[in-house]
């Protein structure tokens, strides 16, 4: 072999550096999450600059024209691309040869992205609802003086921390960091 050690079936590197050539399957699978994560991410940046704008504008008609598209974004945009990320990445992780368990640095994304996923389902759409609502209820005058109250505080912060996650996420996948439980890479 000439000091040479084959690529095993992961795709890892070989003892000089040379990638292993991955299925087609896995191409395909890897470029469909990372489309559906970073379009999730690319989402979350929308919707945070919108949470912005919807409460620090002084413009009635665009204040409640934020938290109406927030409104819409959300559950038909958002929610969508956040699960299907989740999944893909289950996918990537268990066919693709990682394990779930065995690195750390797929433990932690997998952790940060459940924890994301189901904060976004359970606290931050049912806030943007109530921001589209008090935006609907309240009078024109009202809304660049007294926006929609404090939820649209809530909404703003929490949007700001979600993408803090999945720019977190995303470097994890880059880097990879900390090795396996069974000892370094």
């Amino acid at each position: 072999m000439n000091g040479r050690l084959k690529a095993d079936t992961r795709g890892t590197m070989s003892a000089d550096r040379t990638p292993q050539v991955r299925p087609r399957w896995y191409r395909v699978a890897l470029t469909t999450h990372i489309v559906l994560a970073v379009g999730a991410l690319g989402v979350e940046a929308a919707v945070l600059f919108l949470t912005l704008t919807g409460l620090s504008s002084s413009d009635a008609d665009l204040v409640k024209a934020a938290y109406l598209v927030l409104d819409r974004i959300a559950p038909y945009l958002l929610v969508p691309l956040a699960i299907a990320a989740l999944l893909s990445g289950l996918v990537m992780a268990t066919a693709g040869g990682w394990g779930l368990s065995r690195y750390y640095w797929i433990m932690t994304k997998l952790g940060l992205t459940l924890v994301a996923a189901l904060a976004l389902i359970f606290s931050l759409r049912p806030a943007l609802g109530r921001a589209a609502e008090a935006a609907r209820s309240r009078p024109l005058a009202e809304l660049p003086s007294q926006g929609v109250g404090s939820v649209g505080v809530v909404v703003t912060i929490a949007s700001a921390a979600a993408l803090v996650i999945l720019i977190a996420i995303a470097t994890l996948g880059v880097t990879k960091p900390w090795g396996s439980r069974h000892g370094r890479r």
